[in-house]
Parts: structure tokens; sequence; C-alpha cells
């Protein structure tokens, strides 16, 4: 009879406990950076929100610093994106060439196309990157901060 009753508790714990855990819980306002090699902003819905978004709610909720962060992050995104297809091309072209010839007729094309993309990944790693999470940290910060005033109201 006893572990019949555990098993009825532990089975409403298991149920029950992800509505009332708070710890777990995600502010609808909150974003989130999710990623491997890049990192994106997401929303609680774990939807990708782009830097168009991003910087159009650091607007709507008055953040000019967020804002700001979100702006560079987006000019080296494009800075970025504009080395990188050129890179994959040549990359790409260079590769081609030598699976259908067995040797590399220009090495240099594959050079050149190798550091553009390298150049691309660097400049994501160590400059987009750290601006989006300046960015959404200050804006975490700053909806944490609204959502405690309007509780303590």
């Amino acid at each position: 009879m006893k572990n019949h009753t555990l098993n009825f508790l532990f089975s409403i714990t298991l149920f029950f406990g992800p509505f009332l855990s708070t710890n777990t819980a995600q502010a609808q306002d909150t974003l989130l950076l999710t990623g491997s090699v890049e990192i994106y902003a997401v929303n609680a819905n774990k939807e990708k929100v782009n830097f168009r978004k991003l910087i159009e709610a650091a607007q709507r909720e008055g953040l000019p610093e967020a804002e700001k962060h979100f702006r560079k992050a987006r000019t080296f995104n494009v800075i970025g994106a504009v080395l990188d297809y050129p890179g994959s091309f040549l990359t790409g072209w260079a590769l081609g060439g030598f699976l259908v010839v067995g040797r590399f007729k220009n090495p240099e094309i594959l050079y050149v196309g190798l550091g553009l993309w390298c150049a691309n990944i660097i400049l994501v790693a160590a400059v987009r990157d750290p601006q989006l999470r300046k960015g959404v940290r200050i804006y975490n910060e700053a909806m944490h901060q609204k959502r405690i005033n309007a509780t303590s109201q």
C-alpha cells in the first residue's frame, strides 16, 4: 500500500513539477543566445530573431546602448557575408577543379578563398558575436528591471 502512495506522489510531481518551477520559466520578452559556431538571438519561443527586429525592440524600449550594439553586430554580419560568399565560391571552384583534373591548376584561388572564408569566421567570432552578446545582455537586464518595477508597484 505504501509503495502505491509513493508512486502516485512521484507521478504527480513529475507531471506538475514543470508547471510549478519558476527557475526554468523565461519571460516572453527575454532574448536567448544559441548556436555552436555562430551565435544567434532567439526569443522565448526559440524562433530566431533577425537584426531588424532586435533594433526595433531596442528602439521601442528606449535602450540606445543595446540598439548601438545591435547595429554594430548587424554591420559586421553584412561585412562577414560579403567576405563569406566569394570565399566559399573560390574555395568550391578550386576544389571542383581539383576533383575534375586531379591536381590544382591554380592553388592561389584556393588560398584566396580559404583566406576570405577564415576572415569571415574570425570577424564573426571576434567582433559580431561579442556585440550581439552585449546588446542581448543590456536588453535582458532592462526587461528584467522593468518587470521588477511593474511587480513592486
